[in-house]
């Protein structure tokens, strides 16, 4: 952007107005650009800007995270971010830069290690298990997956007093129930000593 006086804004380019029109813009790649039942996610979390109250910003600094369970969704959202951050760029005479890191690949579990790993869970915690559930999270072990097949699976550790999924992880509450460590632990036993026993 090109800062100035609040008072004379003529002749400047409002990096926090430019900012604001492309996170509303960014939000059409996945409510416009994507299947409704491809679950994708675009999240701009953090934005800064700005020195003063009375002094129009010359930079904004966006950050964000894309996550899609599909590796062509992946790819569409970084071209049309590039796409449109080109046009919000131009459109207001802005030099807007974009440092993209492509992240995670979709976690993937295979049929065969879900089924070992709930009939071993199943062995510990009874019949509370079900079947991993769909997640935008991001995680390195997919990279493990793609090479062998396995299966990623999360241990409940909501506190006996909260309602389950009631406190996310990242958030300032977030405290676990730490009897879930031993379940954990105890389910990967478990799954061991049924592996060996084949």
């Amino acid at each position: 952007g090109k800062g100035g006086h609040g008072a004379a804004p003529q002749g400047t380019v409002d990096a926090i107005v430019v900012a604001s029109h492309l996170v509303t813009a960014l939000q059409t790649i996945v409510s416009r650009n994507t299947n409704p039942l491809e679950s994708t996610a675009l999240t701009v979390g953090k934005i800064s800007g700005g020195h003063n109250f009375n002094v129009i910003a010359d930079t904004v600094e966006l950050k964000g995270t894309a996550r899609a369970y599909t590796e062509e969704n992946r790819q569409m959202i970084k071209k049309r971010l590039n796409e449109i951050i080109k046009g919000v760029g131009s459109t207001y005479g802005a030099k807007i830069e974009m440092d993209y890191w492509d992240g995670y690949p979709p976690t993937v579990n295979h049929k065969v290690p879900v089924e070992k790993l709930v009939r071993s869970a199943r062995k510990i915690v009874g019949e509370g298990v079900g079947f991993p559930y769909l997640s935008m999270g991001g995680e390195d072990f997919s990279y493990y997956a793609q090479k062998i097949p396995g299966c990623f699976f999360f241990v409940g550790s909501t506190h006996p007093d909260q309602k389950p999924m009631s406190v996310p992880h990242h958030c300032s509450h977030f405290n676990i129930d730490e009897r879930a460590l031993l379940v954990g632990s105890s389910i990967y036993v478990q799954l061991i000593e049924d592996l060996l026993i084949k």
